[in-house]
């Protein structure tokens, strides 16, 4: 028995060898480079992933600035000042929440703040300019809601009267966001002093808006 086992064992070994002695040899070159491993995607709470081809997390927002264009005093109330209206506004990248706490990393693809400021004047001569917060809510990668509010200063000139050189401006607005960053969108906006004086008759404004990153027009 033993030697029909170590007859068995040498024809196998003969089988063998030939077949490996035909493998190209695996050498070690400890100066080759080593490939570099792709990075790894970033996941949001439930484990869904949002990176980007360039390996960072689409909610990572850069800053944006913005034009717009719309039709103010739009509602019919009296007295009433019709006019077109424009504004440029600038929306800081940074996210407000994990400043405060750490808690709120994990909101960072579904809400986020961040702060304004802006100009806005219209054909009639009045000019607006304010600082305020707005809060980006995302429906997924590309559609947004961006509710803001902001406090600013007025100058009438030949426009409507709102009772008050500190006006508050309330907005709601619904746009959708490219993967570079580029957004489009609608908004309509309230401005009023809040009862600050007598007269407050308030103006309401519809827009539509375009935002591009900063970098597009001054570089990274």
């Amino acid at each position: 028995m033993p030697k029909k086992l170590v007859a068995a064992a040498l024809i196998l070994c003969g089988l063998v060898a030939p077949a490996h002695a035909e493998m190209p040899a695996q050498n070690f070159d400890p100066h080759a480079p080593v490939q570099a491993q792709p990075a790894p995607q970033a996941a949001a709470p439930g484990g869904m992933m949002y990176a980007r081809n360039d390996g960072a997390v689409w909610w990572k927002q850069p800053d944006l600035i913005g034009f717009s264009a719309g039709y103010y005093d739009v509602n019919r109330n009296n007295p009433r000042n019709p006019a077109a209206d424009f504004r440029v506004e600038h929306r800081w990248g940074v996210s407000l929440l994990p400043k405060v706490s750490s808690f709120f990393d994990s909101w960072e693809p579904y809400v986020q703040f961040r702060p304004l400021a802006g100009l806005e004047g219209t054909s009639d001569g009045a000019l607006y300019g304010y600082g305020g917060f707005v809060m980006d809510i995302f429906i997924g990668e590309n559609f947004f809601l961006s509710p803001n509010e902001a406090v600013g200063v007025y100058y009438r000139g030949n426009g409507k009267r709102l009772g008050s050189f500190v006006e508050f401006r309330s907005t709601m607005e619904a746009g959708y966001r490219f993967d570079n960053n580029m957004r489009v969108s609608v908004s309509y906006g309230h401005i009023s002093n809040a009862g600050l004086t007598k007269l407050n008759p308030g103006t309401e404004i519809l827009s539509g808006n375009v935002y591009i990153p900063v970098g597009w027009i001054f570089g990274d």
